[in-house]
């Protein structure tokens, strides 16, 4: 199922250097009951996460800078049957946080 104009909530451990809030960033995400993909514009620049399964529901998921150009970052994300909703936790270059999506057709 294509989801075009989900939403997303990030939430991560402030620095000096970003925000620790993220609230309504506009994303792409294609989910099955095997895998998922993320597309996220971030300022113009596009970063896709994909994964897969592990479970109903569950999936673990990497990054992958637009492109190819690989950046290090794994993630999960979690859903219960028929929900709108996906919750889960994040880790890029160094930095950590939780993400909310808000899935919209």
């Amino acid at each position: 199922m294509l989801y075009r104009n989900s939403r997303m909530d990030t939430y991560r451990k402030a620095s000096k250097d970003c925000d620790a809030t993220t609230l309504d960033h506009p994303v792409i995400v294609r989910l099955d009951a095997e895998s998922i993909y993320i597309e996220i514009n971030d300022g113009g620049e596009i970063y896709s996460y994909t994964g897969q399964a592990e479970g109903d529901g569950h999936y673990r998921m990497k990054g992958d800078r637009y492109g190819g150009v690989p950046f290090q970052s794994t993630g999960s994300l979690h859903r219960f049957a028929n929900e709108r909703e996906m919750d889960g936790y994040w880790r890029e270059d160094g930095t950590e946080g939780m993400w909310r999506i808000y899935l919209e057709e």
